[in-house]
């Protein structure tokens, strides 16, 4: 019950016996200092000029000892408070590393199309001190670290030499490498090689070899006239539109009723080729509508519209202000006159244009509504 919580709880229990501890404390204490006492004032009475003087003492004694204290007191109020001291500030290191510097010819590879002198030029700058970095005597770490850099190099004018070289220069370069050096500076260069350390026929020997010899002919390369950049081949996404258009326009030859007897030009036209970006994807994407069985667009027109001239000429016709080629099945013949005889200027072919047109308009059925 609750009134028996409070009789026999764990505070009261302490609390009552702190106050017994107390109370016997007290009583001990009176009971031995009163007989002391006691006897101290007997005695005082029996003699009391000694004890007299012994109190005076005691009291001069105290006095000393407060005034000492409160002077001690008072100085130590009277004292300038010290500076708190001011915690070191923790310095945090920079997690983000400072950014390169982009204008350094190395990164025209990675920004510029037209960067082969640029990257050239950074590869002669990087070489040069490598190649008279291997004519040094180096330990570790320093020793990995420049056979670690001339791998590196030598990577990267891999990379360099795939896209920017033809193939005589690549040739020079990745295999007759040996003869870019005169045979007097061969001897001089394997020289200081052993003198560094580096045996001829190890590997480290080859290593600086080849990275002197393919500065020289970097060098030599700055004479010479720069390849045309050879065509890339089409990225993923390029195939991928190329692709898309095949089969749109598959889908729409499939419609025999409507887009047969002269009329796959006008299918193979709503599929939007003329969104082509080279006249290369406009190929092959004739080239795939063949393997798949349907008729070459520009059968009909060949004559008149050159194969080098298929996405001009589809560019054209999209723009053109009279003629429609996806709407009317006859105006890419209309158009195609018109290309060969006003556009490009040639010999006029009419005749042929209009055997083709007549040929058509008898085999042709209108398309249903």
């Amino acid at each position: 019950m609750p009134f028996l919580k409070e009789i026999f709880g764990f505070k009261n229990l302490a609390g009552d016996v702190r106050t017994t501890v107390v109370s016997m404390l007290t009583v001990g204490a009176i009971a031995v200092i009163g007989p002391i006492v006691a006897a101290i004032w007997k005695s005082a009475k029996a003699q009391p000029v000694p004890w007299t003087v012994l109190i005076l003492i005691g009291v001069a004694g105290i006095a000393l000892l407060s005034a000492a204290t409160i002077k001690l007191v008072k100085a130590e109020k009277s004292r300038q408070p010290a500076a708190p001291v001011q915690p070191a500030p923790v310095v945090y290191a920079d997690p983000i590393p400072a950014q390169p510097d982009f204008s350094d010819p190395v990164w025209d590879q990675f920004f510029l199309e037209s960067s082969l002198s640029s990257w050239r030029e950074s590869l002669i700058k990087r070489g040069q001190p490598l190649m008279e970095w291997w004519t040094m005597r180096l330990d570790y770490p320093d020793k990995q670290r420049r056979e670690s850099e001339s791998i590196n190099w030598l990577s990267e004018l891999n990379r360099f030499s795939n896209q920017h070289l033809t193939d005589e220069q690549k040739q020079r370069l990745m295999q007759d490498y040996h003869s870019a050096m005169k045979m007097d500076k061969r001897y001089e260069f394997n020289m200081a090689l052993k003198n560094a350390g580096t045996q001829p026929g190890t590997e480290d020997h080859d290593l600086a070899f080849g990275i002197a010899c393919k500065v020289k002919l970097l060098e030599r390369f700055r004479s010479e006239p720069t390849p045309p950049r050879q065509q890339a081949k089409l990225s993923q996404e390029r195939e991928r539109a190329v692709n898309e258009c095949f089969e749109r326009a598959a889908q729409l030859l499939k419609k025999p009723t409507v887009y047969q007897h002269g009329r796959e030009f006008q299918g193979f036209f709503k599929a939007e080729p003329y969104k082509m970006e080279s006249n290369e994807e406009v190929i092959k994407l004739c080239n795939l509508l063949m393997k798949a069985g349907h008729k070459h667009p520009f059968e009909r027109i060949k004559s008149h519209v050159l194969e080098s001239e298929m996405l001009d000429f589809l560019r054209w016709g999209n723009v053109h202000h009279e003629l429609n080629f996806g709407k009317n099945p006859f105006h890419y013949l209309k158009g195609a006159y018109e290309w060969n005889h006003k556009v490009k200027g040639r010999p006029d072919k009419q005749l042929g244009l209009q055997e083709a047109i007549l040929a058509e308009l008898e085999n042709t059925t209108p398309p249903p509504s």
